[in-house]
């Protein structure tokens, strides 16, 4: 399933199902100085040096560390190429460094689909607040983002129902013979 949210949902952080996800971002807010910029191809470096250190941090078996590698070479590609190929992308920066990043694109006129969302886990809070400033300066112009899916990973998953979809969108595989 992708996992549907309404943007305003995700910017305003309003009411009790936001609680949590309201007091990580304020917790980060009033505990880091950051700045969140517009990614450019021009940041494919530091973009990938980031990446690689988010997967150097991981304690994961080799098969999984394979398919980060191979997610590692993707993520050059679409870091050189972001202009040329429509992706909105940002990043948050604490003391100059990529710290998180989102990257994502148009998908009909209602829609922004957010393919790739990464943060430095040892900042509270930077999860919500890379996801808060994506809605507020990518995702803002369209009511509804679309997070993807959770690939069958229960953390992933549990994460992604935590911000509230509106809809879950079943996806299917078609095979032509």
């Amino acid at each position: 399933y992708d996992y549907i949210y309404l943007t305003q949902d995700l910017i305003d952080l309003k009411g009790r199902a936001y609680h949590s996800k309201k007091n990580h971002l304020n917790y980060f807010k009033k505990t880091y100085e950051y700045e969140y910029v517009e990614m450019t191809s021009d940041m494919a470096d530091e973009a990938m040096q980031f990446i690689s250190d988010f997967n150097a941090r991981k304690e994961v078996p080799a098969h999984e560390m394979e398919m980060l590698r191979m997610e590692e070479e993707a993520m050059e590609d679409v870091f050189n190429n972001l202009e040329s190929v429509g992706y909105s992308a940002g990043a948050i920066l604490i003391d100059g460094k990529i710290e998180a990043i989102a990257i994502g694109g148009q998908l009909g006129k209602n829609t922004i689909t957010e393919h790739v969302e990464k943060a430095n886990v040892n900042y509270r809070g930077l999860y919500q607040a890379i996801n808060n400033e994506f809605c507020r300066n990518v995702a803002s112009k369209a009511k509804y983002i679309n997070r993807e899916e959770d690939m069958g990973i229960p953390n992933l998953r549990k994460a992604k129902l935590s911000y509230n979809p509106v809809k879950l969108l079943e996806k299917y595989i078609g095979v032509f013979k």
